[in-house]
């Protein structure tokens, strides 16, 4: 593949994968980018030269799959941040423990029912 059609095939990527991240649900993006981009593969031999075209294609969420001959060996998948961050200490007091809530459960507790 020479250098424009990679290069307009990257850029396809990464706008689908813009779009569909800021636009759309989990399952329903992944499902439209499996649909609008093609699956990248490339061969263990040629990923040295390549390596920079595979970076790019992962940063823009595209998924790379390495093969060795027609034999797929491995699947390189983009990191996804995480949703949000969490706030420690957001609700604190909005859940309050029993009195008896280290204390030792009853008997019956423990036995099936008869």
């Amino acid at each position: 593949m020479s250098p424009a059609p990679a290069l307009a095939a990257l850029a396809a990527a990464a706008l689908v994968s813009t779009l569909a991240a800021r636009l759309l649900p989990g399952t329903l993006r992944r499902t439209l980018q499996l649909w609008l981009v093609e699956a990248h593969t490339v061969d263990l031999a040629d990923a040295p030269s390549r390596w920079v075209e595979v970076v790019a294609l992962l940063r823009a969420g595209t998924e790379v799959v390495l093969t060795e001959g027609e034999k797929p060996l491995a699947r390189l998948v983009p990191v996804t941040p995480p949703a949000a961050t969490r706030v420690l200490g957001l609700h604190r007091g909005a859940l309050r423990a029993r009195e008896d809530f280290d204390e030792p459960l009853a008997e019956e507790f423990w036995l099936p029912p008869a």
